[in-house]
């Protein structure tokens, strides 16, 4: 009995974390499972929005990322066609850059928008603070008023020199119609 008894003292007196045969044993975290949880290198990032995303994918791949089978490509189009129409068609490279990132800007602002659209509050309760997605929008927001401010914020007029031009060749093909029409016919065949 009293290899008994020190065998059972023996275990009474190990440490939680060993086994009754001497060999140690993994700790146990606070959820009771055997290994703890392994984090990355990085903390997770919260941008379940999809901004970060956009982003990366249309700095990435331009304008191939959409293309007109899309509505969204087709709205974009649409409003970039209207802002050079606006800015009086023919820009030069510089203010073609400054349209092409208005139109990023804005492809990127509706994105941030559907998103918050959709969103039961845009506080955090926990932190009593804004989402970062609403301080994101914001400075898109700034981004897209700063470029439409160089851009110029009021229409310009069409250069009137080439549609002039354009219609007096029209109404110089309409005389010369109307001249060969009046022409007889029959100077040249005998009949």
């Amino acid at each position: 009995m009293d290899g008994a008894e020190s065998a059972a003292g023996s275990s009474i007196g190990a440490s939680e974390n060993e086994a009754v045969d001497g060999t140690a044993r993994p700790k146990r975290d606070r959820r009771g499972q055997d290994r703890p949880r392994l984090r990355g290198p990085h903390p997770r990032r919260y941008d379940r929005h999809g901004l970060t995303t956009l982003k990366r994918t249309v700095a990435t791949l331009g304008g191939r990322v959409l293309d007109g089978r899309f509505a969204v490509a087709r709205e974009l189009r649409a409003w970039r066609a209207g802002l050079v129409r606006d800015l009086g068609g023919d820009l030069s490279t510089q203010e073609l850059a400054l349209v092409d990132e208005a139109t990023t800007t804005k492809l990127l602002l509706g994105s941030i928008n559907s998103w918050l659209l959709v969103q039961p509050s845009h506080v955090n309760a926990r932190r009593k603070a804004v989402l970062q997605a609403v301080k994101d929008r914001q400075a898109l927001v700034d981004s897209l008023t700063r470029t439409m401010q160089a851009l110029g914020l009021k229409r310009r007029a069409v250069d009137g020199g080439d549609a002039a031009r354009a219609l007096l060749e029209v109404k110089a093909l309409r005389e010369a119609t109307a001249a060969a029409v009046s022409t007889p016919a029959g100077d040249g065949s005998g009949s």
